[in-house]
């Protein structure tokens, strides 16, 4: 009975821990952090929202804020420049990277008035090198720093001279009385939408916002698979809902359209293949012409574009859509592509709420795209159905469709929904 038992038991064993191997391996960043610990004997925890590098005394910490693996999408590089810091600094530097994609992480994100991924030096979003000022904002590519310039840094603060530790201010109280609703958001609407929760603060007290901000494909993967554990969820298109998987997450009758992003041709300053307009596209040329995926709203608005003007049986041969979509716009920069059919909206966005935003410097828009050519892409926030303050969660949605709001969606170059 015992001989039987054992080998079955083993056998059951083995199964659960190749089991949990498989799902660790979907998950890079496990395997980032499996490596990490294999390599060095640099001290590593990990607190589910954050994982922190180092000793929790030393006098310099690295904070990282990423949507990292709650669905995070491509950003394993962050733990590579948080291990590699920390090496080069032994006893200086601890590196924290939060997973802004989770619940707490998201909060301590917003607490640190952040609206994009950010590293942050000792609580410091900017810092001054060899009189430079920095800000190590989203990555290397998008924002055009480098991990020499974020490592030098980070030696700059080791050596500056420490004044005694004040004490911590007391953060102001909160209302006796406040219901707490979660909301995820991507990405790419983080600017206006950090502007708008702060109008809703003050004239709602009674409730408090906390965000977890991630890819609108890594936010529909958690969706669908219940995985959600947010009271509103904010989709970047209503064609992102229209997925029966998704729609059964979701409160019925709760989905609301709040505004419409335009579409653009949107090409690299120097624009090197001389695309001006749709017709531009056919040149020999323009090689690659990049979009998003078609299940997403943007996506399928730029087929729907291209088939209204005649040209996507001439040029579909040359589309590449990338899985995730910021990389249209790395791409685009990385001369990947020679033009994109994109959100206009991506060359103006929010890195530091006090800070005006920042336009994309290598990048223009050679053309918008005619709105007579494609459906209206309709950002829709709904109440997710495991909302434990679905009222609260509905309150927040229609904040977001109110004038006030409305007038930060506009600043932003957002557009009124049709006939509003």
């Amino acid at each position: 009975m015992k001989r039987r038992w054992i080998p079955g038991c083993f056998a059951a064993l083995l199964a659960f821990a190749a089991t949990a191997a498989l799902a660790a391996s979907d998950d890079p960043s496990y395997g980032i952090i499996a490596k990490h610990k294999a390599n060095s004997a640099v001290r590593i925890s990990d607190e589910g929202h954050r994982i922190v590098y180092g000793s929790p005394k030393t006098p310099v910490a690295v904070e990282a804020f990423y949507p990292l693996r709650a669905g995070g999408e491509g950003h394993e590089w962050v733990f590579e420049y948080g291990y590699n810091l920390v090496t080069a600094f032994p006893d200086k530097v601890r590196f924290v990277a939060y997973d802004i994609a989770t619940p707490r992480g998201g909060e301590v994100w917003q607490e640190r008035g952040l609206t994009c991924g950010a590293f942050l030096i000792n609580g410091k979003r900017e810092v001054t090198v060899n009189g430079k000022k920095l800000s190590f904002l989203r990555s290397t590519t998008m924002s055009g720093w480098t991990f020499a310039q974020l490592k030098a840094a980070v030696a700059a603060e080791i050596a500056r001279p420490r004044p005694a530790r004040a004490a911590a201010p007391k953060k102001p109280a909160r209302p006796a009385k406040q219901t707490v609703i979660h909301v995820t958001v991507p990405c790419g609407l983080a600017g206006p939408y950090g502007e708008i929760v702060h109008l809703f603060r003050a004239r709602h007290p009674e409730i408090r916002v906390t965000t977890a901000a991630n890819g609108i494909v890594a936010m529909l993967n958690q969706l669908r698979d219940n995985k959600m554990t947010s009271d509103v969820f904010i989709a970047l298109g209503l064609r992102e809902l229209d997925d029966p998987a998704a729609q059964k997450r979701l409160v019925s009758g709760s989905i609301t359209p709040i505004a419409t992003i335009p579409l653009a041709l949107v090409v690299p300053k120097a624009n090197p293949a001389g695309i001006h307009n749709l017709e531009d596209l056919t040149s020999p040329k323009a090689r690659t012409v990049l979009t998003y995926t078609p299940n997403l709203s943007g996506g399928y608005g730029a087929r729907q574009a291209l088939q209204e003007a005649g040209l996507w049986d001439r040029i579909n041969s040359k589309i590449v859509t990338p899985k995730v979509p910021d990389q249209c716009k790395q791409m685009l920069k990385t001369g990947k592509g020679q033009a994109a059919i994109i959100y206009s909206t991506c060359l103006k966005e929010s890195y530091l709420p006090d800070k005006p935003p920042v336009i994309e410097k290598d990048l223009k828009v050679a053309q918008m795209i005619p709105q007579n050519l494609y459906s209206p892409v309709v950002i829709g926030g709904a109440v997710v159905k495991t909302s434990k303050h679905p009222a609260a969660a509905k309150t927040f949605i229609d904040f977001l469709r109110s004038e006030a709001a409305m007038k930060v969606w506009l600043d932003w170059g957002f557009t009124r929904l049709p006939g509003a």
